[in-house]
């Protein structure tokens, strides 16, 4: 019943859907690759339909989404620089780049989607430029940041790891009495670190598919098409694990 439960909580978020649907969504395209090594047209049209539809459905899914990122934008602006912020001051203005980055990608993202079904002129060379060099470009610098705050997490963390197991050291061999509160500091850590290298992962197949949609001619040859599902599909599952309800 928990597991009931957990889905129905789980499938509430959008976040967590498109998690899901990204998933679906980039394991077409390994069935895709597969399907059109063998020769097998028929199934593989099918599933690339299957995929345009629910890539689409997602692209909706991002409607508005620009909006999400002015709340960390203007807590990026009243954190800039204060002595309680934690993070080193290019790394403060590399978050408020990633912000403002993450609002020009889901405006690209929107306004060129929009285009395709005929709802906004445009020529295709200009959809093109807002949409794989403006918007992938932006998500590139968004991506960027994002595995330079997670490489200084994991040195943080990691530092933080080796005092509390010195503290550890010390407490078992003394016996003291918060060696139970230390040991629990020491898991919590653990897993902060662990959690830490998924997203760093997560970012890095990411950062695949934008370069492919940068530059897809550099990813003609052979596999190609079932190695980027690969990097979808496993960036997809790293979200749904991160935001599966846990009770």
């Amino acid at each position: 019943m928990a597991t009931v439960e957990n889905a129905v909580l789980f499938l509430s978020s959008h976040s967590s859907r498109d998690s899901l649907a990204k998933v679906l969504h980039y394991t077409a395209r390994i069935a895709y690759g597969y399907y059109e090594s063998k020769g097998n047209v028929v199934q593989a049209e099918k599933v690339e339909g299957w995929r345009n539809a629910i890539g689409s459905s997602r692209r909706i899914g991002r409607f508005f989404s620009s909006l999400n990122s002015i709340p960390a934008i203007k807590s990026a602006l009243a954190d800039f620089g204060s002595p309680e912020n934690p993070l080193p001051l290019a790394l403060q203005g590399g978050m408020l780049a990633a912000s403002a980055a993450d609002t020009v990608y889901f405006l690209c993202d929107n306004v060129t989607f929009l285009s395709r079904h005929g709802w906004i002129d445009m020529t295709d060379a200009t959809r093109d430029f807002w949409e794989s060099w403006v918007g992938t470009r932006a998500w590139i610098i968004s991506l960027g940041v994002w595995i330079s705050w997670a490489l200084w997490e994991y040195r943080r963390l990691t530092q933080k790891l080796g005092s509390l197991r010195n503290e550890q050291a010390r407490a078992k061999k003394y016996d003291a009495k918060n060696l139970d509160e230390i040991n629990h500091s020491v898991d919590t850590v653990k897993a902060e670190l662990f959690s830490v290298k998924l997203f760093t992962l997560q970012m890095a197949c990411d950062g695949a598919l934008a370069f492919y949609f940068v530059a897809p001619w550099l990813w003609e040859k052979k596999g190609a098409s079932e190695a980027i599902g690969a990097a979808g599909a496993l960036a997809g599952a790293i979200g749904v694990y991160t935001k599966w309800p846990r009770k």
